[in-house]
């Protein structure tokens, strides 16, 4: 935060010899002080009312001296407060006095829109600093039009660039679709952002980072609801006092000691989520304190113990508070703030591709009951349908103009990540008559998003970090099952950033972290990623699936099950391999006409994929030929299930999910591959 006016060192001075200068020192962001006007060659530019006859220039043009005209700081600190507004006043002297311009057209009236804008979507920014980038990205979208759009974004990169807080913020990937005439309540205004897509690059990223913190939280909330006085053993600490011998060994052992202390932490977490009342001064860090600042703990390190346990659980989180370096680490570690809706809340607006406001205004309950009981019976959903079938429907809002509200189904599949991350929030929270499904605070969204990015340095195209992101540029993108394994074996955040780098610098995934996603078909286009290098070769070789994709409700009876597809006649393959009386010739049923792929095939050519590229990594001369054909075709099935069933991509999500956890466990779905030839 600013200094006061009063406390701040203004100018220093040392005596005037040959070697040392007068300096002036301004207020640590290097801006000139404030003047209610000022003055150049070509015109006078008020910020302030004029007081008297003199303050005009006869010789030079008077900018701002009309009634009428917005002025900056008289009018601005009304609505955005004093220290915004001189800011802003003094970042258009640093302009003036930078670039020497001849005019000054729309500062006024610009500066006018944006301290509205600041005033209604930042009400708690007191000071420069607490504004977000964010907020100065969407004050450019929201212009009413292009003309108006430019000068909202090049007045920005004329002044921003002078404030050491803003200097870095970024506004050339500021885009914003040309806006034809039309009426506002016919205006989609997803369309508008359309052409501003992350790239596969960044949102790969970002949904890495996502799975990250949403993994965090639920290993925490799992390790609470685990951890009792019976399980902590030897480790439990009875009571946090000097003569305690356990505390003493948790203090002085290091990581390991902590890791055990922290259990201790959740064990009073866990009491006080269950009505027991815990203070500040009974938290166990207070008393921890305590303890090492008596005479019995000097030997040991003293409050240095004290530090470094502290220290710890502050590694634990990253926070969206801009005013602190070091902010309280408490209602994080007891399940209090707002991390997870809103880390949440980013994952499902990348996974279903439905905007913000549609994913913060879901609601929690449906007909009286609760969202994971709201069955989507327009698929004929019910309580016996198996799991790998059963799917929930949620219902978010979307504004459209002055129509009104519009309803937003939202479809989750019951062994989907989304559901078990929004069954870990709904618990979390443990208030089942809340009308919103997601409880936070909706003001903090930017902030959260910047530091976001300052934590995990998402890097954008330009291979410079993101300063924060923008929801209207996530796009649909599936990742989840396989992100949630790849997870799993990151020790910190700062592993995964790395790991992420090394991913990045190669500038291609085959070695590094997304290996298996990219060769296997993951993400919103990664099957066609799979298969666009085989292409050409497929179209000449007519290495294609010859089935035909079906929705479930279309499968008949007649049909004859088999590994990877439904036969509708084998005594008559069209794939001109000799057979008997019936074709039994199972890897070759993709290239054959008679098939019909379904939902629950995916699972098992997913499956056979994999088989076949262990086979190409073990054996690669065995695997050359048939086998190559083979795995190619089923690539091709996969990428036109993805492309031509209704639900293609999911349905492809979870198959992979299903099958690489099989192959991970050692549990066959289908028999090892035998023909050769």
């Amino acid at each position: 935060m600013a200094k006061k006016k009063a406390s701040r060192v203004t100018a220093t001075s040392a005596q005037n010899n040959s070697i040392i200068a007068q300096l002036q020192i301004k207020g640590g962001d290097g801006l000139p002080d404030y003047n209610r006007y000022y003055t150049c060659n070509h015109f006078r530019f008020f910020f302030e009312y004029v007081r008297s006859e003199s303050d005009v220039l006869t010789d030079k043009i008077n900018i701002g001296t009309r009634d009428s005209t917005y002025k900056i700081l008289s009018d601005g600190k009304k609505i955005v407060g004093i220290e915004i507004a001189k800011t802003f006043c003094r970042l258009i002297i640093q302009y003036f006095n930078t670039n020497k311009p001849v005019s000054a057209k729309s500062f006024n009236s610009t500066c006018e829109s944006l301290f509205n804008y600041i005033a209604q979507n930042e009400t708690g920014a007191a000071t420069f600093e607490d504004i977000s980038f964010s907020t100065y990205v969407n004050f450019v979208l929201s212009a009413p039009n292009d003309v108006s759009a430019y000068t909202r974004k090049q007045f920005l990169k004329k002044l921003l660039v002078f404030h050491p807080h803003s200097k870095t913020f970024n506004f050339s990937s500021v885009t914003y679709a040309s806006r034809e005439s039309q009426p506002i309540e016919s205006v989609d205004f997803d369309s508008l952002v359309d052409e501003k897509d992350y790239s596969d690059r960044v949102m790969m990223q970002i949904l890495t980072y996502v799975f990250y913190e949403l993994e965090v939280w639920k290993k925490r909330y799992e390790q609470m609801l685990k951890v009792s006085e019976q399980s902590l053993g030897e480790n439990y600490v009875s009571s946090y006092s000097a003569k305690n011998h356990v505390l003493r060994r948790l203090l002085t052992s290091g990581k390991d000691g902590h890791d055990k202390l922290f259990l201790n932490y959740l064990l009073q977490v866990k009491a006080q989520r269950a009505g027991i009342e815990i203070t500040r001064h009974s938290i166990q860090t207070h008393k921890i304190r305590k303890v090492v600042s008596t005479d019995s703990y000097r030997d040991v390190g003293g409050l240095e113990l004290f530090e470094k346990y502290s220290n710890y659980l502050h590694r634990k989180l990253w926070a969206y508070y801009l005013n602190a370096e070091k902010p309280n680490y408490h209602n994080y570690l007891y399940f209090k703030t707002d991390h997870l809706a809103i880390t949440l809340a980013l994952y499902l607006m990348i996974s279903t591709g439905k905007n913000q406001e549609s994913i913060l205004s879901i609601k929690r309950n449906y007909n009286g009951q609760a969202w994971f009981k709201n069955f989507d019976v327009n698929l004929g959903i019910d309580e016996d349908t198996p799991t790998a079938q059963k799917e929930i429907r949620v219902v978010g809002y979307k504004s459209r103009g002055v129509t009104g509200k519009k309803p937003i189904p939202i479809r989750i599949p019951i062994n989907s990540p989304i559901f078990e991350y929004m069954k870990l929030y709904d618990d979390i929270v443990n208030e089942p008559d809340r009308e919103n499904f997601f409880s936070c605070n909706i003001n903090g969204l930017t902030k959260f998003y910047d530091k976001f990015c300052a934590s995990f340095e998402i890097l954008g195209d330009d291979d410079q970090p993101l300063i924060t992101i923008q929801t209207t540029r996530l796009r649909k993108t599936f990742a989840g099952h396989l992100l949630m394994q790849l997870v799993e074996d990151v020790e910190s955040s700062n592993d995964l950033v790395s790991k992420m780098r090394t991913a990045l610098n190669h500038q291609k995934f085959d070695t590094t972290l997304f290996s298996y996603i990219l060769k296997t078909g993951m993400g919103n286009q990664v099957i066609n990623t799979a298969i666009v290098a085989l292409t050409t070769d497929m179209l000449q070789k007519a290495m294609k699936f010859q089935g035909t994709i079906r929705e479930d409700q279309e499968r008949s009876a007649k049909n004859k099950e088999v590994y990877l597809c439904d036969c509708t006649d084998n005594s008559k393959p069209t794939h001109n391999l000799p057979i008997a009386d019936k074709c039994k010739k199972y890897d070759m049923c993709l290239g054959c006409e008679r098939a019909e792929v379904y939902a629950l095939h995916l699972p098992n050519i997913c499956y056979r994929v994999m088989q076949l590229e262990k086979v190409a990594t073990e054996s690669p001369l065995t695997f050359s030929g048939l086998l190559e054909d083979r795995r190619q075709i089923a690539l091709d099935t996969i990428n036109k299930f993805s492309s031509q069933h209704s639900r293609g991509v999911e349905i492809v999500e979870h198959a992979y999910f299903e099958a690489s956890k099989a192959m991970k466990d050692g549990r066959p779905l289908l028999p090892p591959i035998i023909q050769f030839q």
